[in-house]
C-alpha cells in the first residue's frame, strides 16, 4: 500500500481508502461479511475509512466503531458526517477548538465540483470529497487546481460510477425496492450509461479488469489524496487495494481515457 499526505494536516493516509456506504445503505449487506472485509483492509494497509450517520442510520458507524476497537494499536483515520441533534450546526472553528474534530471537510454535490470554491477561500476547509472517475473528470478543471494551491486534501468518491465501471451492469439489471441504485439508474440513465461503458470496454487492457483501470486512472492524478471504493467482500478488498502497488498507466492509454469524459446532469429525487 502506498500513502499520500492528507493536505496540510500532515497525516499519511492510504491512497486507497474504504467507502462504507454500501455495507449499510445498500441492500444485500451482511454485517459479519462487512466486518471481515474491514479487518482484511486494515491487514493490507488501508488506514482511511469514510462513513456517515446517514449510512444505515448509524449502522455503518457502528461497524467502524467496532473495527477501531478490534485494532487499538493501529493509527486509523475516520471521516464521517454526523448531523447535530438540535439540527443547528456550530461554527467550524468551534468544532476544532473544542477538540471534537481534527479537520473539517466538505462533500461536494454530484457533478458540481466548482460550487465549493468560495468555501475553500475561507481557509477553514482541510479536505474535499468529490465524485471523480473516468466519466466524471470535471474536478480537474478548477477544483483540483485550487486544492493544490491551498494544500487541501482530495477524497475521490464514486470511483466506479455507482457500479457501472465494474462492467457488470446490463439493461436488465435491477435492485430490490429501496436501493439507491434504482433511483440513480433510471431507465434513460441506465441506457446512456451502458452505451458509455460499451465505448470504454475496448480500451481496457487484456491483463486488467475494468475496476482496476478505473482506480488506476484516479490514482494517476497526483492531486487525489485517497480514493474510497465501496467494498463488502474480502475478494473485492484484496483486488482493489492491490491496485496501489501497480505501475502508472501508459501515457497513450491515459489520453484515450480522457476522451471518455462525460459531463452530465441527472435529476435524482
Amino acid at each position: 500500500m502506498q500513502y499520500r499526505a492528507f493536505g496540510r494536516t500532515g497525516w499519511l493516509v492510504s491512497e486507497i481508502g474504504y467507502g462504507m456506504w454500501g455495507m449499510a445503505g445498500w441492500t444485500g449487506s451482511d454485517d459479519e461479511e462487512s466486518s471481515g472485509s474491514l479487518d482484511r483492509a486494515v491487514a493490507l494497509g488501508c488506514n482511511f475509512f469514510d462513513t456517515a450517520w446517514a449510512y444505515g442510520d448509524g449502522r455503518s458507524e457502528q461497524l467502524l466503531g467496532e473495527l477501531l476497537k478490534r485494532h487499538p494499536g493501529k493509527r486509523l483515520y475516520t471521516a464521517t458526517k454526523i448531523p447535530p441533534k438540535i439540527r443547528k450546526w456550530p461554527a467550524v472553528s468551534t468544532l476544532k477548538d473544542e477538540g471534537l474534530v481534527c479537520a473539517i471537510g466538505i462533500s461536494i454535490n454530484r457533478w458540481q465540483p466548482a460550487n465549493v470554491l468560495k468555501a475553500l477561500a475561507t481557509g477553514l476547509i482541510d479536505s474535499v470529497q468529490v465524485v471523480y472517475n473516468i466519466f466524471d473528470q470535471a474536478p480537474e478543471d478548477e477544483l483540483f487546481v485550487e486544492c493544490r494551491r491551498r494544500n487541501i486534501a482530495v477524497i475521490a468518491r464514486v470511483p466506479f460510477d455507482e457500479g457501472s465501471l465494474t462492467g457488470t451492469l446490463t439493461a436488465e439489471t435491477a435492485w430490490p425496492a429501496g436501493d439507491f441504485r434504482n433511483i440513480y439508474f433510471q431507465p434513460d440513465n441506465l441506457k446512456q450509461t451502458l452505451e458509455h461503458v460499451a465505448a470504454l470496454r475496448p480500451h481496457v487492457p487484456r491483463d486488467m479488469s475494468m475496476p482496476e483501470l478505473a482506480l488506476r486512472f484516479i490514482l494517476q492524478h497526483r492531486d487525489v489524496t485517497t480514493v474510497i471504493p465501496g467494498m463488502r467482500k474480502v475478494k473485492n478488498v484484496e483486488a482493489n487495494l492491490a491496485v496501489s502497488d501497480a505501475h502508472p498507466l501508459p501515457t497513450e492509454l491515459m489520453a484515450e481515457l480522457r476522451g471518455h469524459r462525460w459531463d452530465r446532469w441527472i435529476d435524482i429525487p
